[in-house]
């Protein structure tokens, strides 16, 4: 009953003001609206009129506004809700593969990466799912989309890395922590290297990136020991052809 009083209190309010602004400008006034448009009355029925459409174009600024920012929070929800799906679908394949369940955890990281491919992470734990569920091949497939989108992405590069060597593909993964230590160089990436570069007999690789980890290493570990056996197997190795190159 009182908010009605206050409402037809305010309602008799603006009618005076209105009744007594027309009443004290009574004189004539004309407002031009263009070079042949003009509009003659009194001067107070003008200036209510020109307020009512500043109140109004306020009103029109108001609500555009208001809406846009509707649908910026709606978009903003939106993202927000799938944000946590995401975040929901990926502790579901976590808890897949705690308990060993790989292809159903491959299962959960393949439809996340589908709802959003620009998700490196979601990606990287396809392609360990799919390798601990045998599928290596499947998993250095995602790991190479991957790496077309993220070149310079050290954990996919490891991660390729270790795929490569998991197929016996060692000059590849060479090629691949080559790259990680151009970017960011890193001792694991430098021993990794050297190990596979002696692998191969590859020795005088393996010599420059075991300079590359001594220096990674100042100080922290005695690798001279490292460096003495490659030293002594390149060494070998040219006594050896030597040998045969006389005895030819």
């Amino acid at each position: 009953m009182a908010s009605r009083i206050y409402k037809l209190l305010v309602v008799f309010l603006a009618a005076g003001l209105t009744l007594y602004i027309v009443l004290m400008n009574r004189e004539t006034a004309t407002i031009r609206l263009g070079p042949s448009f003009q509009v003659t009355a009194l001067a107070g029925v003008i200036y209510l009129a020109v307020f009512a459409l500043g109140i109004g174009c306020a009103t029109l600024v108001g609500v555009f506004f208001g809406i846009k920012s509707w649908f910026r929070e709606q978009k903003l929800r939106g993202y927000d809700r799938q944000r946590r799906e995401f975040y929901d679908g990926s502790v579901q394949a976590r808890g897949y593969a705690a308990s060993g369940e790989w292809r159903k955890a491959a299962q959960m990281w393949d439809g996340l990466t589908r709802r959003d491919p620009t998700d490196i992470l979601a990606r990287i734990e396809l392609s360990r799912s799919l390798e601990r569920a045998g599928e290596i091949r499947e998993a250095l497939k995602i790991l190479e989309s991957a790496r077309a989108a993220n070149p310079d992405n050290i954990e996919v590069l490891f991660r390729t890395a270790e795929l490569q060597i998991a197929l016996g593909n060692r000059t590849a993964a060479i090629d691949n922590l080559a790259l990680i230590l151009s970017s960011r160089p890193n001792k694991r990436a430098a021993a990794m290297a050297r190990d596979l570069s002696e692998e191969l007999e590859r020795y005088p690789d393996a010599l420059e990136y075991q300079g590359r980890l001594e220096e990674l290493s100042t100080g922290e570990a005695d690798l001279a020991p490292a460096r003495a056996c490659l030293e002594y197997k390149q060494l070998a190795r040219e006594l050896g052809a030597d040998s045969e190159a006389l005895e030819r």
